[in-house]
């Protein structure tokens, strides 16, 4: 947990390096964040009705795919 949170108060700062504008670094934050906070809403409700190794298995098939979209999208510029 405290890595993500590092990583998330580092990332404007790497994205900056990157050629982010404060824009696009801020429109990708908020996207994180609401994810986070709709998976901690969802979470123990599929917990609950299937299984811990399920619910951890879609975890990383998320991720996986999440990562897939964001190589995959072209930036837009500011």
């Amino acid at each position: 947990m405290s890595l993500f949170f590092s990583m998330f108060i580092t990332l404007p700062g790497h994205l900056g390096e990157l050629g982010y504008c404060e824009a696009e670094t801020g429109y990708l934050l908020s996207f994180i964040s609401s994810m986070a906070v709709l998976s901690a809403l969802v979470m123990p409700q599929v917990v609950h009705a299937k299984s811990e190794k399920l619910t951890l298995f879609l975890a990383f098939i998320s991720f996986a795919a999440a990562h897939a979209i964001y190589t995959l999208t072209q930036p837009y510029h500011c």
